[in-house]
């Protein structure tokens, strides 16, 4: 089979969406398929490269907002006029992808929804502001690419339902949820890295400095969580619009020494001893679609305490392996840390149980197969036979 996914983060990989494309791509290719992976370059000409038997393609982009995914659209048509007949399926993954003119099957994973996730922010700055300025315009190219697909994978039952929004029958969608490399992100493996930050017990929160991410509930769960544990840190591995202000918000409060801003963390061995050596891993959001950071500390057998929002609910069994709390509630959020802080026999078997969970059902192996299963159906229901 001939696969092409389409995706609007960066390659090589920094974050849950390119990390999602990149190891099915892994997996595809293992098992014998052709994957190509094309993304957005600079106004430069189109960017190809081999990496791991994955051909990676950078076609030009100008970000001219909110114009920047038409304009993106031209040149991914250009380039789907030199490749159609090299390919068997389309991939696309949302949000913000161009619909390419073409007549190739589609197959459109949804990560989120952007008029789901823009909806509940409030306009404080002028970042918030563009963000629900530009909004209309993401929500019009999302409409676009989920109505001409084939069939859908959401990564969530939450996300399966949110597509009522734009009036998708069930009949199209398939849940396909987000994976992870077992090998690599596993309680067993030796940890490699050593670094100041594993010098003191610290509890760790990994993703996007955004909105949706609730990472400004740290702050006032830091304060009450450290009255009681003083050499505790909150290490925050992350960038994003929202740095400035939750820098600004830690040093008012004076917690420079306790909540730890470490930046984006783009070595992966960097990150495994972070989940490794963590007290436990805490998920803050406030909306998420199934997020792989979540995936992965519990792969690594990490104790992992999370808001109840969309895919976590259905990844974790409250006080089975992990635990949940309602979110935008950092006292919530503070209980739950320290009721693992105080009892170290339920953290540790929480982590293990957590470690079972993810090799059961989220290992590349299975959403890949899982894959396999929806390509195969989308071809035969066009009566099309995959080239191989």
């Amino acid at each position: 089979m001939r696969i092409c996914m389409i995706i609007s983060v960066p390659l090589p990989p920094s974050e849950g969406i390119g990390y999602y494309a990149w190891n099915l791509s892994k997996y595809l290719v293992s098992k014998g398929h052709t994957v190509h992976i094309l993304t957005r370059g600079t106004l430069a000409k189109p960017e190809q490269s081999i990496i791991e038997g994955i051909t990676t393609w950078k076609v030009p982009f100008l970000p001219l907002y909110p114009f920047h995914v038409s304009i993106h659209g031209v040149f991914v048509n250009r380039w789907m006029q030199f490749m159609h007949k090299q390919l068997d399926l389309l991939h696309l993954h949302t949000p913000l992808v161009p619909l390419p003119n073409s007549t190739l099957p589609k197959l459109v994973t949804v990560h989120s929804l952007v008029k789901v996730d823009t909806s509940p922010i409030k306009v404080k700055n002028i970042q918030n502001l563009l963000v629900k300025l530009q909004a209309p315009f993401s929500a019009l190219v999302e409409y676009n690419v989920i109505r001409r697909a084939d069939r859908i994978a959401a990564v969530s039952e939450t996300i399966g339902q949110e597509l009522s929004i734009y009036k998708v029958g069930f009949n199209k969608i398939d849940i396909l949820h987000n994976g992870v490399d077992i090998s690599f992100f596993s309680p067993d493996r030796t940890i490699t890295i050593q670094g100041n930050f594993f010098n003191e017990p610290y509890i760790l929160s990994v993703g996007r400095l955004s909105p949706p991410k609730g990472i400004e509930d740290l702050i006032p769960c830091a304060i009450k969580v450290i009255q009681g544990f003083p050499n505790l840190k909150f290490l925050i591995a992350g960038s994003g619009p929202q740095e400035s202000a939750l820098r600004q918000a830690i040093n008012s409060q004076g917690l420079q020494n306790h909540v730890i801003l470490l930046g984006h963390i783009s070595d992966r061995e960097v990150l495994y001893s972070l989940y490794r050596k963590a007290a436990m891993f805490v998920l803050p959001s406030h909306h998420e679609g199934l997020p792989t950071v979540l995936l992965e500390a519990m792969a690594c057998g990490c104790p992992v305490v999370s808001t109840a929002v969309s895919g976590a609910v259905e990844i974790i069994s409250n006080g089975v392996n992990g635990l949940l709390v309602p979110p935008k509630q950092p006292d919530a959020l503070a209980k739950a840390i320290l009721q693992l802080l105080h009892d170290p026999l339920l953290s540790r078997n929480l982590g293990i149980s957590a470690s079972k969970t993810i090799e059961a059902k989220f290992s590349w192996e299975t959403i890949g197969e899982n894959y396999i299963s929806a390509y195969n159906s989308i071809l035969s229901a066009r009566g099309v036979n995959a080239a191989g």
